[in-house]
């Protein structure tokens, strides 16, 4: 086994900011972060058995997952950004096992705002036609899109499995905190000095001009492939001119059908993370 074994992970959650946080790490000489986002090899099992509409490939195979990390030199912190690995019940134990001493980064967003998102980007992507409302009201017949937006705003049981698992080597911080602030509670929680950082800019909700470029930007590997060439940055402002705004619009109605569905896990998950969780879709 390679000595250049990933010691931190950014877990989660999905839509909060993980890949934006990434690109902030990856800029301190003490941090080197997977150029792959979202490798889930210790999700592998559980992407694979559920089958889902994302045209990616967790990654399987141990020498290729460790490949990732094989430019890593004098890096005190090793990491890589999989939001599944906050989903899936098993990854917690697995991380721990096969890096007991690694540290964990959770950034926690509303349920509510992050189940839109989560939403807004697959209709973006053309992995879902329907309309938000009828898969919340009907998950019988939206079955996979009702997992991926709603279920994953259940954060409570999962946030202490992580914490039996990770203690004090686990760090909770709110979606859209202040950024200096956070990236100074990250630096203090790794051991490291705090740097200054090039501010990216973090996705907007935005809809491809036509099919063409719906068809290109939907295929995972392709999006991969193309965030290890071009910066952040660049490829940002490529979507600004080949991407319009999307409506990002929430019913009243809605908003209170899904507070009705969540209230008691945003209570018990509040209690967890010692901060209030805050809708900005209202």
């Amino acid at each position: 086994m390679s000595n250049k074994i990933p010691n931190l992970f950014i877990v989660g959650v999905a839509k909060a900011g993980t890949t934006v946080l990434a690109n902030y790490l990856s800029q301190h000489p003490d941090i080197f972060m997977s150029k792959v986002k979202e490798p889930d090899f210790f999700s592998n099992r559980e992407i694979n058995e559920a089958k889902l509409y994302y045209k990616t490939k967790p990654l399987n195979n141990e020498g290729k997952y460790l490949s990732l990390f094989k430019q890593v030199s004098h890096e005190k912190w090793i990491g890589e950004a999989s939001v599944s690995y906050f989903f899936y019940k098993a990854c917690a134990e697995r991380i721990k096992l096969y890096s007991p001493e690694s540290k964990i980064i959770l950034i926690v967003r509303h349920p509510i705002d992050r189940a839109y998102s989560h939403y807004l980007m697959d209709k973006r992507l053309g992995f879902v036609k329907a309309d938000f409302e009828d898969i919340v009201k009907k998950p019988a017949s939206h079955e996979k899109h009702y997992d991926q937006y709603i279920q994953q705003g259940f954060y409570s049981q999962k946030i202490e499995e992580y914490q039996n698992q990770f203690g004090e080597n686990l760090l909770i911080l709110p979606w859209q905190g202040n950024l200096e602030l956070s990236l100074k509670k990250i630096f203090h929680f790794l051991n490291i000095a705090p740097i200054e950082v090039t501010e990216v800019e973090a996705n907007k909700s935005m809809l491809p001009k036509n099919d063409f470029l719906q068809r290109i930007y939907s295929n995972g590997m392709i999006r991969k492939g193309i965030g290890k060439v071009l910066p952040v940055q660049l490829i940002q402002n490529i979507k600004s001119k080949a991407f319009v705004k999307q409506d990002v619009k929430l019913s009243d109605e809605m908003h209170e059908n899904l507070e009705k569905i969540y209230h008691a896990d945003i209570k018990k998950t509040q209690e967890l993370v010692g901060f209030t969780l805050k809708s900005n879709f209202k």
